[in-house]
């Protein structure tokens, strides 16, 4: 029995697919990244959706506080002692912080199904209990969790950025190294 390489027809078919690859490679539209467009957040468009889209999905806010250009929208989480916060930048949802416990029934793999691994990740105040901030910046969202246990502290929404970017504007306190506190 002659190998497959040995058949006169196998490269003139190997050639012939790779030209029909090349050319639907042109023909077919390559997805757009939109910079300003991010994830959605109970039908909240980050970088889209309006101040008013976001009290008319999440209802009135239980507080509004300013913050540097904007102002931060804060909402019931399940956790008695922290709020979701939403901010809203040139009347734009620019930001959100989901709060985390395990009524909420998520965990890492909640994220990680969906992104895959984590491209990127910081470390920060609770890193010495295991939790860091993983951090997917092309598509818009970040979360505090521990790798062991699957658990999730936070999840962050916002408009996909570089990863420079997003440590300069959303990862203040983070780092890169491990900093132990004694």
């Amino acid at each position: 029995m002659r190998s497959l390489f040995q058949k006169k027809w196998f490269f003139p078919v190997l050639g012939g697919l790779l030209v029909l690859l090349l050319i639907l490679n042109k023909i077919l539209p390559s997805p757009k990244f939109v910079q300003n467009e991010g994830p959605e957040y109970k039908s909240i468009k980050l970088g889209v959706s309006s101040r008013q889209d976001v009290i008319k999905s999440l209802g009135d806010p239980l507080s509004i506080s300013q913050k540097n250009a904007g102002e931060v929208l804060e909402y019931k989480s399940s956790n008695p002692n922290f709020n979701n916060e939403v901010e809203i930048v040139n009347e734009k949802a620019s930001f959100i912080r989901e709060v985390i416990t395990s009524a909420d029934n998520k965990i890492i793999s909640t994220i990680t199904d969906v992104y895959g691994e984590a491209p990127y990740s910081l470390y920060g105040l609770a890193s010495g209990a295991g939790f860091k901030l993983y951090i997917y910046p092309d598509r818009g969202v970040a979360y505090i969790g521990h790798a062991a246990s699957g658990n999730l502290l936070e999840i962050w929404y916002f408009t996909p950025m570089s990863y420079g970017d997003f440590k300069s504007n959303l990862a203040g306190g983070y780092s890169e190294t491990q900093k132990f506190v004694q």
